[in-house]
């Protein structure tokens, strides 16, 4: 199965675990009043970076690519301008067939 054979919701998936994401986390209290109503006391609002998965990204390359190489012996400057080369394939099918809401 290749990129083109997936539905537009496990491509955005797939794309998020590539691309890494920021995850919005809301935690509320509450506390309950005279009237037996809940109040909301007190609410903490936490933001974090999700870095991309390298693990999926070596399964696509291992997958596209019948002569795949072992990343172990790669140096970052390569691993990066690999990463930079898959991030522009992701987008020329987002701009061909796929539109990100």
């Amino acid at each position: 199965m290749n990129l083109d054979e997936l539905e537009e919701e496990s491509y955005k998936a797939i794309k998020k675990l590539i691309t890494g994401f920021c995850l919005k986390e809301v935690v509320s209290e509450y506390v309950v009043n005279e009237d037996g109503k809940k109040v909301l006391a007190k609410q903490k609002i936490t933001k974090k970076a999700v870095p991309p998965s390298t693990d999926i990204l070596k399964m696509l390359y291992n997958k596209n690519n019948e002569n795949a190489t072992n990343f172990n012996d790669w140096t970052d400057a390569e691993l990066e301008k690999e990463k930079q080369r898959l991030l522009k394939l992701i987008k020329k099918g987002e701009n061909n067939e796929y539109r990100a809401n």
